[in-house]
């Protein structure tokens, strides 16, 4: 019996100690909450003029990879439009010089799609991994 006894009055000192401790964490946790709005107070302004200074830098940095990223699309475009165009040239001027018991049926135009379709697929994919980029470096 004495065993249990020491046991019990064990218990109850290390939940006495644990309680102390968690009131002294809070105590240290509402006085930091303190100091940090006194700081906030104080030097909130110049904090605050300091944080806009640095959007500003940023925003820059921002749109300058924006702008790139859209000239690259508009150049991937006007690409797109002349390889489209050569390719309904060659087209037309095949099936001009071609006798007319040998004309295929459309096949030359559509070859030319299907190639037109995977350099539009590759620079798309390019200029999309290069405005991802341009977007992780605007934000670090």
């Amino acid at each position: 019996m004495a065993g249990k006894g020491k046991t019990r009055e064990e218990a109850a000192r290390m939940a006495g100690a644990s309680a102390q401790a968690i009131r002294d964490s809070a105590q240290r946790i509402w006085l930091a909450g303190l100091g940090a709005f006194e700081h906030a107070r104080t030097e909130g302004p110049r904090v605050f003029d300091a944080l806009v200074a640095q959007g500003r830098t940023l925003g820059a940095r921002a749109a300058g990879a924006a702008d790139e990223a859209l000239r690259s699309l508009l150049e991937l475009n006007e690409n797109l439009r002349d390889l489209a165009e050569r390719g309904q040239r060659r087209g037309a001027a095949s099936r001009k010089t071609r006798p007319a018991a040998t004309k295929r049926k459309a096949r030359p135009a559509a070859a030319a799609k299907r190639k037109v379709r995977a350099a539009a697929k590759r620079t798309a994919a390019k200029a999309k991994r290069k405005a991802g980029t341009a977007r992780r470096k605007a934000r670090a």
